[in-house]
């Protein structure tokens, strides 16, 4: 029987969204982020950016939920906090009102977003201008059009606006998560996989609570999932799953002990791991044509493979040193070289999608603790973001700044789907309903 921590790993995500359609049109162009409100951001400085979200005018009902929606996915991100809307002297404010500098620099606030809804027909517009308050000028404005059966979806778009324009770094509101929703008490809990927003609401289930459902991952596009499902038995395999009609099916056949699947970056294979007696290797299938290659050998256990941003490689996990380690090779399986030697064992290695920046997240266990760290691919600075008595699974955020992981307290308090950055600062606890675990961050949504 293979161990759950053995194929431990990490998802995607998807939610469904009906008749929605975008329109972007810059209003103004002050497209460069203060300096100043970034450097607040970086190591060794961080200090969360005070933001005014007031209700936007308009649509009052529609104004009033857009707006919570954004507070809410900045505070999540760790790098905002929202000024309570009681401490201004009008809680509506429209595109058409200049800030009062003097007054809202007394709350410390450092932005404001002004805005209006207007509703026509089955559509929505949203006319946005988000302004620096230290420098007192416009730093962005926006026109965004979405049906109006989808504004939790305009809101995250608008939300991704605003991070973008403050901090200059792509955004990563407007995506999905996918993750196993754990219900019940720990000798009896069920497991369900969910696909929902990026902050785990408006989701939807794909399976039902008779199967255990580990490692989900999306592809690319996210209109596929594929997971390790386990049967009665404990025999684990591969299933897919299509997000539009919930059709799901077995990738491989059963008789294969087969787990921890991945997605390539264009979507056209799988890299997963197949239990050969007390062995485990790496195989990689073409989707379209079915065909198998085996990219590791030996007696070790080769498990977690990741593809690097640009398809070029695959990060996994290997005991073949004696203790669970991280090892990279190229997507045909040569080159294989070690990248971790640090003391303890390391687990479920995923490559970070910014191709600027390369790194690898992963879990470590060391002296009875768990800890979400960071390295880089030639197997320098190693940092260790977050320790605790039990974290583990860590994802990226689409745009490379932010990892999600789940935690779990040393009583039985169940586990909860927790991010910060790549620094460590920015801690948050997603606002899942129960238990989640095995998170997986979907690309943005385009």
């Amino acid at each position: 029987m293979i161990s759950r921590r053995s194929f431990l790993y990490t998802a995607a995500s998807l939610v469904e969204c009906t008749s929605a359609f975008f329109l972007f049109s810059g209003i103004s162009e002050a497209e460069n982020a203060s300096g100043s409100l970034k450097a607040m951001l970086m190591p060794g400085t961080f200090s969360p950016i005070c933001i005014v979200v007031p209700i936007f005018s308009g649509d009052l009902d529609l104004g009033a939920e857009i707006s919570k929606i954004v507070a809410n996915n900045l505070r999540l991100s760790g790098y905002f906090v929202p000024i309570d809307n009681s401490m201004l002297p009008d809680r509506v404010i429209g595109i058409g009102s200049t800030p009062d500098f003097a007054y809202l620099k007394l709350l410390r606030a450092h932005i404001i977003v002004t805005a209006s809804v207007v509703r026509t027909g089955a559509s929505v517009i949203l006319q946005v201008k988000i302004w620096d308050l230290i420098a007192e000028k416009l730093l962005a404005a926006r026109q965004l059009k979405a049906s109006a059966d989808n504004v939790s979806r305009l809101s995250h778009v608008l939300s991704d606006q605003i991070y973008t324009a403050v901090t200059g770094f792509g955004g990563l509101f407007d995506s999905r998560l996918a993750y196993i929703a754990e219900f019940g008490d720990e000798t009896s809990r069920s497991k369900r996989l969910r696909v929902s927003d990026w902050n785990g609401l408006n989701g939807k289930y794909f399976t039902d609570a008779d199967s255990l459902i580990l490692s989900p991952r999306f592809n690319a596009t996210g209109d596929c999932l594929v997971y390790t499902a386990l049967s009665s038995t404990f025999r684990p395999r591969i299933m897919a799953v299509y997000l539009d009609n919930g059709t799901s099916y077995p990738l491989f056949d059963e008789r294969y002990m087969t787990y921890a699947p991945s997605f390539s970056p264009d979507g056209k294979s799988v890299v997963f791991s197949v239990q050969v007696h007390s062995a485990a290797h790496i195989y990689s299938m073409d989707i379209r044509s079915r065909a198998v290659v085996q990219l590791t050998s030996g007696i070790s256990i080769d498990t977690s493979p990741c593809f690097s941003a640009d398809g070029s490689q695959i990060v996994f996990e290997s005991d073949r040193s004696g203790e669970q380690q991280i090892y990279t090779m190229e997507c045909d399986g040569s080159r294989q070289s070690r990248v971790s030697f640090g003391a303890g064992k390391y687990a479920t290695p995923v490559w970070s999608p910014d191709l600027s920046n390369p790194l690898i997240a992963f879990t470590k266990r060391y002296a009875g603790s768990f800890g979400i760290g960071i390295i880089r691919p030639d197997g320098s600075g190693e940092r260790i973001l977050s320790y605790g008595y039990h974290c583990e699974g860590p994802t990226w955020s689409p745009n490379g700044r932010h990892i999600m992981f789940f935690k779990e307290g040393f009583e039985d308090t169940g586990t909860m789907l927790a991010m910060l950055d790549i620094f460590g600062n920015g801690s948050s606890e997603m606002p899942i309903s129960g238990y989640g675990s095995d998170p997986f961050w979907s690309a943005r949504i385009l």
